[in-house]
């Protein structure tokens, strides 16, 4: 999927380029200290992804790499949202090669937030798809 969209693929995590600013969307708690081992002296992390459980890091390594580490949750509504539509209407972001499943809005919680919470590492993006009202 990385490469489909112009991102470097790496197969081992531990041996991706180090940046300037790393963004961490998985969530997943072995990911975080990864992400900031990835992370340049000075540079800034980034979390994305929710992570419920408690992950380890060490102060020292953000201490001395003079790191900065950015929670953040979400968006600015009446500015982001229109910008991202407007991203995926003129085709500069491709949305599509992250789709993995597609489900009817009927099913949003069976086959949508219980299905993910059951097991995560099968879906990547789920789209749910309201029926049409004749």
């Amino acid at each position: 999927v990385a490469a489909s969209l112009g991102l470097n693929a790496v197969e081992d995590a531990a041996e991706a380029p180090l940046g300037d600013v790393v963004v961490e969307c998985s969530g997943a708690p072995a990911a975080i200290p990864l992400a900031l081992d990835r992370t340049v002296r000075g540079g800034r992390l980034v979390l994305v992804g929710i992570c419920p459980e408690t992950a380890s890091i060490s102060p020292l390594d953000i201490v001395t790499g003079e790191r900065e580490i950015l929670g953040s949750l979400s968006h600015h509504w009446g500015t982001d949202f229109a910008a991202a539509v407007e991203l995926l209407a003129d085709g500069s972001v491709q949305a599509e090669p992250i789709v993995t499943h597609r489900i009817p809005l009927a099913h949003a919680l069976d086959h949508g937030l219980t299905a993910l919470a059951e097991d995560p590492g099968k879906y990547l993006k789920i789209v749910v798809q309201p029926e049409r009202i004749e």
